[in-house]
Parts: structure tokens; C-alpha cells; sequence
């Protein structure tokens, strides 16, 4: 889950003061490497049996309360996640993982005021802990912080100057302030570190297309969908360059493998309709734009 630093938790872990006896203690420190190694695997469910197996036997052990939160957290299960990740907290109150991944599953049920706490708490734990910066950029970014958002995305490339993904959400907070040239510049610092990240490809090509820079921004755009076919709006983008350059049936085709792989792209029948008009074709127009309308009525009464 790329939320989640396992490399940190698994630094920063205390042992319970829990007396076992020798022999389980040994089996304890199996299952839970086990259970660990499954993690790293991505085989959850198995994680998180051998995870619970180590709680059966020590019910106060917090790597294994903790990082079965983790896996409720990936999997969605997020009333577990939240009972085992408060349980670990409680075992373990100066975890700043802990932390983090609590607000991980509060901010994923729209509880951003608790999230915000819990990522100020970590913060205030280890200040020097990365993600716990970029998880709060991303938290007041989404919350339309975006001048304090930016902020916390210098901290966490301050401490960490190889930091990807901050790079990448630093682009994405500096596009929507319009801010074009210092986007431009945190994509591309991301993409110095990853040149396959889809996101940062992404990212560039949308702040280019919004610089009228067509020719790059198509190219941006196209290896975002070389390394992730099924990227929606980025063929969306695609389509929408074509039809600024009037290259209208080009348009169409890629509209239609937008539509293909996500139909509720906000905007996108209207614009294949008017390429259509544009050519003249008129075939299904009157069912296109009831569709069309049955979408608008629909975004009216769900608020989406």
C-alpha cells in the first residue's frame, strides 16, 4: 500500500513488555516474520492470518496489532483498520506509523479533522519522518490548501531529496494554483527519479496542454497511456488535443476508448458530439444527447 512506510515502522518498533514463555516466544517471532514477508508479497490475507495468529498468542503485541491494521487499511476494511490501528496507539502511543496510518483510514472515511490530528501528532513525534509530511501535503491539498500543502511537500524533499512522490504532488498543487513553471519543474524532478511514473507523465502533459504546448503535451500524454493503457483521462487528453488542432475523427477514436474504460468522464459526450457535428455525422445524435442529459440530470440529483 503506498501510503503505508513499512521501512520506518519496521525501525521504529518497540517490543511489549508482555512476559512470554521461550518456546512461544520463538513461534511468535516466526509467525509474525512470516506474516511479514507474506505482506511484502502482497498476499494480505495470508499476512494477516499469521498477523492474528501472533495476537491469539500475545494479545498486547503491537507490531502485529499494527501492521494487521495495515492490512485492513489496504483491503477496505476500514472499521477494523480503525479499531486495530487505535489499539496499537494505545499500546504504543509515541508510534509515529501508527499515526499515519490512522489517518490513512480517517481521511478515507471523510474524517479529515481527526486525520489532520493524527498527522500533526506524527509529525510532532519525528519530525523528521517524511511521509508523514507528504501524507499531510496531500491531506490540506485535497482540502484545497494548496499554498500550506506546498509547504509540507518542501519539508518532506528538504529531508528526503529523492522523495518521488512528493516531487509528484508538489506538481499536482502547483497546477492547480496555475503556477505552470514551477509545476513543470516538480514533474520533471519526479520524472528524473522515475521516468516510468504514469502520474508525473501525466501531470506534465495537462500543465503543458494548459501552456498550449500541444505537441509536447501529446507526448506527455502518450507515454502516460504507454505505461498505463488504461488511463481514461489520459486519453481523454489526448482526444482533447486532437480536437483543438481540429483533427476531428482522430478525436472521436480516442474519445470513444475514453469513454470505454470510464463513460463518466465529466464532459466528454459533449465534446464527442461536437467533433461528430463537426464532421457532419449525425448518426445516434438524438440518442447521444439524451445520454448526454440523462448524465447532467443524473451529477444533478447524486451532487457528483
Amino acid at each position: 500500500f503506498p501510503s503505508h512506510d513499512t521501512e520506518h515502522t519496521r525501525n521504529n518498533l518497540k517490543p511489549n513488555m508482555t512476559v512470554i514463555p521461550q518456546e512461544s516466544t520463538r513461534s511468535i517471532n516466526d509467525l509474525f516474520a512470516e506474516g511479514y514477508s507474506l505482506h511484502q508479497q502482497g498476499k494480505l490475507a495470508e499476512a494477516y492470518a499469521s498477523y492474528q495468529s501472533v495476537v491469539a498468542i500475545d494479545p498486547l503485541h503491537f507490531d502485529a496489532i499494527h501492521m494487521s491494521g495495515v492490512v485492513a487499511l489496504q483491503t477496505g476494511n476500514y472499521p477494523a483498520a480503525f479499531d486495530l490501528l487505535k489499539r496499537s496507539i494505545q499500546l504504543q502511543p509515541d508510534s509515529d506509523a501508527a499515526h499515519i496510518n490512522l489517518a490513512l483510514v480517517l481521511q478515507a472515511c471523510s474524517r479529515t479533522d481527526l486525520a489532520l490530528q493524527c498527522l500533526q501528532r506524527a509529525i510532532e513525534l519525528n519530525p523528521e519522518n517524511t511521509t508523514a509530511w507528504n501524507n499531510l501535503g496531500n491531506l490540506l491539498q485535497d482540502n484545497g490548501q494548496l499554498t500550506d500543502a506546498i509547504e509540507c511537500f518542501d519539508k518532506a524533499i528538504e529531508k528526503a531529496p529523492q522523495y518521488t512522490d512528493a516531487y509528484n504532488n508538489r506538481g499536482n498543487a502547483y497546477l492547480k494554483l496555475q503556477r505552470h513553471e514551477e509545476a513543470c519543474k516538480s514533474f520533471n524532478s519526479a520524472l528524473a527519479l522515475d521516468p516510468d511514473l504514469a502520474s508525473a507523465h501525466y501531470g506534465l502533459g495537462l500543465t503543458l496542454l494548459e501552456e498550449k504546448q500541444f505537441d509536447r503535451a501529446i507526448a506527455s500524454l502518450q507515454k502516460t497511456v504507454a505505461l498505463n493503457p488504461r488511463h481514461a483521462d489520459a486519453h481523454f487528453q489526448i482526444g482533447l488535443i486532437h480536437h483543438e488542432c481540429r483533427e476531428f475523427e482522430l478525436a472521436i477514436k480516442t474519445y470513444d476508448l475514453a469513454y470505454s474504460l470510464n463513460p463518466n468522464i465529466d464532459y466528454l459526450l459533449g465534446y464527442r458530439i461536437y467533433a461528430k457535428s463537426a464532421l457532419c455525422d449525425w448518426r445516434n445524435r438524438n440518442t447521444e444527447i439524451d445520454t448526454l442529459i440523462n448524465g447532467i440530470q443524473s451529477c444533478i440529483v447524486t451532487g457528483k
